[in-house]
């Protein structure tokens, strides 16, 4: 595994960063699965993963801007169908911005587009991008009351599937959450 970052200063107060991140790895699972009384049969399912990301951020002052992308690989074969072999990847792409408008309202904005291909079961191939955005202004003396005004997932692009591969099964789940809604928070320091 192989990580490294840096930060580059472009003038008294303004950074540029940037962070790329490598990965691999390799993993085998043995189970035992028993037919009968008297014989079992061992299943072993290989899995080699791989993946790459990278971070570049800017700031100056109590603005923030920050770019970030990443793919991720898994390859998985099981001994028990040899026609079985998987290979499926994610990615993702997004953007991250904090700054100050007029009147001391800081925002926060999040918007992050993935995507998954090359599983067997079709609905898991999907694309789902996700903005949440977040209001906040503090109060009194000391700036003492913070109120904060979030909404998450403004778009309502975020799906609700899960799948996972085993030896004995593959499992695809799909839940009904509620994932678009604001929050209202009030913070009070004494």
């Amino acid at each position: 595994m192989l990580k490294w970052g840096g930060k580059i200063r472009l003038d008294e107060k303004g950074w540029f960063h940037l962070s790329p991140y490598w990965s691999v790895g390799h993993q085998k699972y043995h189970n035992f699965i028993q037919l009968d009384a008297d014989r079992s049969v061992e299943s072993a399912t290989s899995v080699l993963r791989g993946g790459v990301s990278a971070q570049v951020a800017y700031q100056k002052g109590n603005t923030r801007f920050t770019l970030y992308g990443g793919w991720n690989g898994e390859d998985l074969q099981n001994n028990m169908d040899a026609d079985f072999k998987e290979f499926h990847y994610t990615g993702n792409l997004g953007s991250v911005q904090m700054f100050e408008l007029p009147w001391a309202i800081r925002v926060y904005s999040d918007l992050d587009l993935s995507w998954n291909r090359g599983y067997a079961h079709a609905p898991m191939n999907k694309m789902e991008y996700v903005w949440n955005v977040q209001l906040s202004r503090s109060f009194l003396k000391k700036n003492s009351l913070t109120l904060t005004l979030t909404g998450y997932d403004l778009l309502r692009g975020k799906q609700n599937n899960w799948y996972q591969v085993s030896d004995y099964s593959t499992v695809y789940s799909r839940y009904m959450y509620v994932n678009s809604y604001f929050m209202l928070e009030a913070k009070y320091v004494f």
